[in-house]
């Protein structure tokens, strides 16, 4: 199951975004878009017209130069900070799709974004995280598998994720897919009909608990409460400059 939705009408400043990058984006009605664009501060900024603004904290570069010559905007470098935002009730929904430009360095599992426990591996809700072989992991746990002791459901996996990319990610109730620059790269079929909703916060460039801190850059990071379809994925891509 995979949908299109219309821009959610009267939320977006449609002259500040005009017929960029962002405005493909607001067609398909983020939940949140943080264009990660800031140049000082400690506000996690969400531009989707729904003010899902959070905090940053920790080590990170400001005013990073743009991954993509379709995008003005700058980007920051990640090394040990992250963007968070406190568990919410418009976090929990049934399906998924995330979507980000990265380029990571580094070594290590490194983490671009999850929802996650605080405390323990259990109780998880979905992580996007890089391993130690710079392999993608598109992970999203279920009403049958928490993570932890209760087990860790298959990964959509990239078996390269070095260099600048775009990336999607997508649950639609079945299976979990893995884009990379507008292509499939990767699936699983977890257990399952529906994304796990226990009150996780979210962040950009951490696991819960503050573990596997991403290196590197991070720009655009935008969530859906929706399995982006493939043909609006490489409509993305193209428009980021990455297809």
């Amino acid at each position: 199951m995979e949908y299109h939705r219309t821009r959610h009408t009267g939320k977006i400043d449609h002259g500040s975004v005009g017929t960029s990058y962002k405005s493909v984006v607001f067609d398909d009605a983020p939940i949140g878009y943080w264009p990660l664009d800031e140049a000082v501060g400690s506000t996690f900024t969400d531009q989707s017209g729904n003010a899902r603004n959070g905090v940053y904290s920790g080590s990170l570069a400001y005013a990073q130069a743009s991954m993509s010559p379709n995008i003005p905007e700058t980007c920051i470098n990640f090394s040990g900070g992250m963007g968070y935002i406190g568990s919410a009730s418009w976090m929990n929904t049934q399906y998924i799709s995330v979507e980000f430009i990265c380029e990571p360095s580094g070594s290590g599992n490194r983490t671009i974004a999850s929802r996650d426990n605080s405390s323990t591996y259990n109780n998880r809700d979905w992580v996007m995280l890089l391993d130690s072989s710079n392999a993608m992991q598109w992970v999203v746990y279920t009403n049958a598998a928490t993570g932890g002791s209760g087990g860790d459901p298959p990964a959509a996996y990239s078996a390269s994720a070095t260099g600048m990319h775009h990336w999607v990610g997508t649950y639609d109730g079945s299976q979990t897919r893995l884009y990379k620059d507008g292509v499939l790269v990767g699936s699983a079929s977890p257990p399952g009909s529906s994304v796990n909703t226990y009150a996780n916060p979210f962040r950009v460039g951490r696991l819960g608990g503050d573990y596997l801190p991403f290196a590197g850059k991070i720009q655009g990071f935008a969530l859906y409460d929706h399995p982006l379809s493939a043909g609006r994925i490489l409509t993305h891509a193209q428009a980021a400059g990455f297809a």
